[in-house]
């Protein structure tokens, strides 16, 4: 595979034949889960005390689907397909970002009155690269997905489409 084919797939959307069966990833998952592990790890920004972006690609995504497949049981296309279509949202198409924001407070009574005090969370998310006045907004949006136990479960992500020009200097950067 050519690094141009690599960069390509990287921003293709999951489908069925990626992931692997359950018996499959229990045998996989010794080697892949830490490797997903240190991959995220670097795709991480803390920004503030109970609070982290996780900046999601196709593995972190490919990931949590397997993840969520194990947890769940679900073996059968149509749960599968449920997965695919709650996840692969958060896959970047190259010209933007997409994030998970994730909100952590240990204490079950401070979560709740934290999570109620973010309500529009959401206007207030904002970037600005190091030596420029530019920023932008990151628009967030929630996806809901029925589990195969009928609870449901939201995925909160930030998104951001760059202007060429930060989409330049970015690269540049490395």
């Amino acid at each position: 595979m050519t690094t141009d084919t690599a960069i390509v797939r990287g921003f293709q959307k999951l489908s069925p034949d990626d992931l692997f069966s359950l018996e499959q990833y229990s045998k996989q998952r010794p080697q892949f889960r830490p490797r997903v592990l240190a991959h995220k790890k670097r795709r991480t920004l803390q920004v503030g005390p109970n609070a982290t972006i996780l900046f999601e690609d196709r593995l972190t995504v490919q990931y949590q689907v397997q993840e969520m497949l194990r947890i769940e049981r679900i073996f059968e296309s149509a749960g599968i397909a449920d997965e695919l279509g709650a996840y692969n949202p958060l896959i970047p198409d190259g010209s933007n970002w997409k994030g998970t924001l994730l909100i952590e407070y240990p204490d079950p009574e401070e979560r709740k009155a934290a999570l109620a005090g973010l309500k529009g969370v959401e206007d207030r998310c904002w970037v600005q690269v190091a030596g420029t006045r530019a920023s932008m907004r990151l628009p967030m949006r929630t996806s809901s997905a029925r589990t195969k136990r009928r609870r449901r479960r939201c995925i909160s992500c930030v998104s951001s489409c760059r202007p060429r020009w930060w989409r330049r200097r970015s690269w540049r950067s490395g």
